[in-house]
């Protein structure tokens, strides 16, 4: 996660330009495109960030690292890492006692369908990518927003409880390629996917049960119950 000086969580809604970092895994660390590699036993001490509220233990990258990335934001930014010995519990209104999520908005998993993209896309003037919503789990030969009907998955070894529909903000009208927003995907998205004064576009999912899952792989629904959101022209 990426924090401020004051050790609050920093994101695309406030640094556009955060779209522009390219992080890749490496053996034991991450490496940014054009830039440092960290891992976290080079990690310091641990200090108090929060995120959402919520305030968890974390070790900051070196300082070289956080120079690099304060000097690409234009801000002055520290990049932290979520030991094994932190826990920060999912909302326990959506989840079970235990769960837990780490740096995540608020669930460990984000699932998508790309026939609901297909659908948004069809509304829009310009096509938008699938990584602007920045789903971790995209599933394909669904039909548009059936998704929010499931309730519980199958995918690879792992099953997943799906929690609740994500509700999204500007960040979506963040073009990753250049980090500039442009006002059209959120609006668009309201149109016909608003209720309460909130936007949907997709479901969060939290773990249940442990295993692989690979590109390509099975998606079996194990249960689905009535549409989340249910939208009062429905």
């Amino acid at each position: 996660m990426i924090i401020d000086e004051d050790g609050g969580h920093v994101t695309q809604r406030e640094r556009g330009r955060l779209a522009l970092l390219r992080p890749g895994l490496i053996q034991g660390g991450l490496r940014f495109e054009g830039g440092p590699e960290v891992r976290p036993e080079e990690t310091g001490p641990e200090i108090p960030v929060t995120v959402w509220g919520d305030t968890v233990q974390a070790r900051p990258a070196p300082k070289a690292v956080n120079a690099w990335l304060s000097d690409q934001v234009g801000a002055s930014l520290r990049l932290v890492h979520m030991p094994d010995s932190s826990s920060r519990p999912v909302d326990e209104a959506y989840g079970l006692a235990g769960d837990e999520v780490s740096f995540a908005d608020g669930y460990p998993f984000l699932i998508l369908t790309t026939a609901s993209l297909e659908l948004l896309n069809g509304r829009l003037d310009n096509d938008v990518p699938m990584r602007r919503f920045r789903p971790n789990i995209v599933v394909s030969g669904a039909t548009a927003f059936e998704e929010d009907a499931w309730r519980r998955l199958r995918i690879g070894e792992a099953d997943l409880d799906v929690a609740k529909p994500c509700a999204r903000c500007v960040v979506i009208d963040t073009d990753p390629e250049t980090g500039l927003r442009e006002k059209g995907v959120l609006r668009e998205l309201s149109a016909f996917r608003r209720i309460e004064g909130k936007v949907y576009f997709g479901q969060n999912g939290i773990g249940r049960v442990f295993g692989s899952i690979w590109v390509g792989g099975k998606v079996k629904v194990l249960e689905t119950g009535a549409p989340r959101p249910t939208f009062k022209d429905s």
